[in-house]
């Protein structure tokens, strides 16, 4: 064999694995996915034998949509694809699914859909009013929550159609921001984000239920954005 068939033999054998690498790390890397921007309503639990609480989770479920329409509006003006943000509500036959499995499928729900955040939780009476506590179903988003859930509260009102400065507007925020950071968008979005969640926060008691959880979360990862997005513009 001709020194220069040697050679070429040679690199054709060293591209083949050049190849094989490049194929193994790709199999290896996490699958990309789109921005996450669907929150996902499931099945809220209600006090035995009170003919009204149904009546109240889809209320609640009127007010978390008209707060994710307001935030998609107000965020879209910096970037166009939050104005895709939206509420599902997670029914058959406009009849209301809960979610019975294993936490792990439960992580597979959040996965297939492209979910930002799955919400599940009860609806009680508090008084003379009825209440939600969320349980905000995190997925894989690096949330520093203490886990993939975080309990939060929320009187259901019909002042609460207007307004965004509440823990479940604010939990959202905050995980647009932790998606963002995966989806190395530019630091100062994932900022933005981050302290309008913190703002969003200030006008409530600090002993409401997650609400001191989510003010540290989102502090932290205040201090984290370094590792992420795409440079300071």
């Amino acid at each position: 064999m001709s020194d220069e068939m040697r050679s070429g033999h040679f690199f054709a054998i060293v591209k083949s694995m050049v190849l094989m690498i490049a194929l193994a790390f790709l199999a290896a890397s996490p699958a990309a996915h789109a921005q996450r921007l669907s929150v996902q309503v499931y099945k809220y639990s209600v006090p035995p034998a009170d003919s009204v609480a149904d009546q109240y989770l889809d209320q609640f479920a009127s007010i978390i949509e008209a707060k994710v329409l307001l935030l998609g509006a107000e965020l879209g003006r910096e970037a166009d694809q939050y104005k895709n943000l939206s509420l599902f509500r997670v029914k058959s036959n406009d009849v209301w699914q809960d979610f019975s499995g294993s936490a792990q499928q439960l992580d597979d729900r959040w996965d297939q859909a492209n979910a930002l955040q799955l919400f599940l939780g009860r609806v009680r009476k508090v008084g003379d009013d009825y209440a939600v506590r969320t349980r905000v179903f995190f997925g894989q988003l690096p949330a520093q929550v203490g886990g993939q859930f975080l309990n939060i509260d929320m009187l259901i009102r019909g002042d609460e159609f207007d307004s965004t400065r509440d823990s479940h507007s604010a939990v959202i925020l905050y995980a647009l921001a932790l998606d963002a950071c995966q989806q190395s968008r530019p630091v100062s979005e994932v900022i933005a984000l981050l302290s309008k969640a913190k703002e969003n926060l200030v006008d409530l008691p600090t002993d409401l239920t997650g609400v001191p959880e989510l003010k540290n979360a989102i502090d932290i990862e205040l201090g984290n954005t370094g590792n992420c997005g795409a440079g300071p513009a």
